[in-house]
């Protein structure tokens, strides 16, 4: 969208505010609008600690299923599951599931080891509320930046067909 269109559609989106008509509203009002940054919602997830997910397995007695499997188990692809949560609880301390690729991996290894019945169910649901989404607010940028225009109220007027 072309700066006058812009500041047109501000300004009738502004002219109730400022007496009525979109001439009413002055250019400091627009500039103020057009520097805005924007606010989007996105979905972010709390970090899970690892030591969390040793308790539950700990506690339901299912990570001895998990550490066995890795020198007894037959099925290779399951067996790798086992050694890297093994790994991963070992060596991490928190998982954040912000990265989708370790959210996705984290939702098929629990499903996996559930189907390998290497954890109960009790213990997959645990597992899986570990994930926590959230909702926040982010500021992205102002129609000014993303646009690459300077924006003020000079402009603004001289774009209305003010006098330089």
């Amino acid at each position: 969208m072309e700066l006058p269109d812009k500041i047109n559609q501000v300004a009738n989106e502004l002219k109730n505010q400022f007496g009525g008509t979109i001439e009413s509203v002055p250019d400091w009002a627009i500039s103020e609008k057009l520097n805005e940054p924007s606010v989007t919602l996105q979905t972010v997830y709390k970090s899970v600690r690892t030591r969390d997910i040793k308790t539950i397995l700990i506690l339901a007695q299912e990570l001895f299923n998990i550490v066995d499997y890795i020198s007894n188990g037959e099925n290779k692809s399951i067996k790798n599951i086992c050694y890297s949560v093994n790994a991963v609880l070992s060596e991490l301390e928190v998982l954040d599931l912000n990265q989708s690729e370790y959210l996705a991996s984290f939702q098929q290894i629990v499903a996996n080891l559930f189907q390998a019945n290497l954890i109960s169910a009790p213990t997959k649901t645990r597992l899986e509320a570990l994930i926590v989404p959230e909702t926040k607010e982010i500021l992205a940028q102002s129609w000014a930046q993303l646009n690459c225009v300077e924006i003020n109220p000079r402009i603004i007027g001289i774009s209305r067909g003010g006098i330089f």
